[in-house]
Protein backbone atom coordinates (compact mmCIF):
# COMPACT_ATOMS: atom_id res chain seq x y z
CA UNK A 1 0.00 0.00 0.00
CA UNK A 2 1.47 3.31 -1.10
CA UNK A 3 0.23 6.39 0.67
CA UNK A 4 1.53 9.63 2.06
CA UNK A 5 2.18 9.94 5.81
CA UNK A 6 -0.94 12.12 6.09
CA UNK A 7 -3.09 9.54 4.31
CA UNK A 8 -1.69 6.78 6.51
CA UNK A 9 -2.41 8.77 9.68
CA UNK A 10 -5.95 9.55 8.55
CA UNK A 11 -6.57 5.87 7.77
CA UNK A 12 -5.15 4.85 11.14
CA UNK A 13 -7.28 7.37 13.04
CA UNK A 14 -10.32 6.32 11.07
CA UNK A 15 -9.74 2.68 11.99
CA UNK A 16 -9.18 3.41 15.68
CA UNK A 17 -11.55 6.32 16.37
CA UNK A 18 -13.98 6.17 13.50
CA UNK A 19 -12.60 9.28 11.81
CA UNK A 20 -10.32 12.27 12.07
CA UNK A 21 -12.91 15.03 12.33
CA UNK A 22 -12.90 15.30 16.14
CA UNK A 23 -9.11 15.51 16.34
CA UNK A 24 -8.86 18.17 13.65
CA UNK A 25 -11.79 20.18 14.94
CA UNK A 26 -10.44 20.30 18.49
CA UNK A 27 -7.10 21.76 17.40
CA UNK A 28 -8.79 24.35 15.20
CA UNK A 29 -11.16 25.29 18.03
CA UNK A 30 -8.27 25.91 20.41
CA UNK A 31 -6.54 28.12 17.88
CA UNK A 32 -9.72 30.08 17.12
CA UNK A 33 -10.48 30.63 20.81
CA UNK A 34 -7.07 32.22 21.44
CA UNK A 35 -5.93 29.29 23.57
CA UNK A 36 -2.32 29.78 22.49
CA UNK A 37 -0.72 33.10 23.42
CA UNK A 38 0.58 35.17 20.55
CA UNK A 39 4.37 35.41 20.39
CA UNK A 40 5.66 38.98 20.25
CA UNK A 41 8.79 40.33 18.59
CA UNK A 42 10.13 41.41 22.00
CA UNK A 43 9.84 37.86 23.30
CA UNK A 44 11.74 36.52 20.29
CA UNK A 45 14.44 39.22 20.53
CA UNK A 46 15.03 38.36 24.19
CA UNK A 47 15.48 34.66 23.41
CA UNK A 48 19.24 35.09 23.04
CA UNK A 49 21.66 32.17 22.60
CA UNK A 50 23.53 32.99 25.83
CA UNK A 51 20.37 32.88 27.94
CA UNK A 52 19.07 29.77 26.22
CA UNK A 53 22.43 27.99 26.66
CA UNK A 54 22.55 28.94 30.34
CA UNK A 55 19.07 27.50 30.81
CA UNK A 56 19.87 24.32 28.89
CA UNK A 57 23.08 23.77 30.86
CA UNK A 58 21.53 24.51 34.25
CA UNK A 59 23.81 27.54 34.74
CA UNK A 60 21.84 29.40 37.39
CA UNK A 61 24.76 31.77 38.13
CA UNK A 62 24.72 33.03 34.53
CA UNK A 63 20.96 33.53 34.60
CA UNK A 64 21.17 35.46 37.87
CA UNK A 65 23.53 37.93 36.16
CA UNK A 66 20.65 39.04 33.93
CA UNK A 67 18.76 42.11 35.16
CA UNK A 68 15.37 40.64 34.48
CA UNK A 69 14.33 37.66 32.43
CA UNK A 70 10.95 38.14 30.89
CA UNK A 71 8.85 35.56 29.13
CA UNK A 72 11.34 35.16 26.29
CA UNK A 73 10.51 32.48 23.76
CA UNK A 74 11.29 31.32 20.26
CA UNK A 75 8.93 31.74 17.33
CA UNK A 76 7.16 28.51 18.29
CA UNK A 77 6.37 29.77 21.79
CA UNK A 78 8.92 27.59 23.60
CA UNK A 79 10.13 29.59 26.59
CA UNK A 80 12.99 29.30 29.04
CA UNK A 81 10.42 28.07 31.53
CA UNK A 82 9.53 25.21 29.16
CA UNK A 83 13.20 24.22 28.90
CA UNK A 84 13.71 24.26 32.65
CA UNK A 85 10.59 22.16 33.24
CA UNK A 86 11.43 19.63 30.56
CA UNK A 87 14.94 19.16 31.98
CA UNK A 88 13.84 19.15 35.62
CA UNK A 89 15.85 22.22 36.64
CA UNK A 90 13.89 23.29 39.71
CA UNK A 91 16.23 26.10 40.79
CA UNK A 92 16.12 27.70 37.33
CA UNK A 93 12.35 27.22 37.22
CA UNK A 94 11.93 29.03 40.54
CA UNK A 95 14.33 31.81 39.46
CA UNK A 96 12.44 32.37 36.21
CA UNK A 97 9.13 32.59 38.07
CA UNK A 98 10.51 35.03 40.63
CA UNK A 99 12.11 37.29 37.99
CA UNK A 100 8.85 38.08 36.22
Amino acid sequence: LRSSPDQYLQALLSAIHGGTETCTRAAKDLEAEGYFAAVTEDQIKGYQPEIVAATRHNDIAKLKQQDRIRNYCNRFGESLLHISCRRGYQEIFEHLLSSR
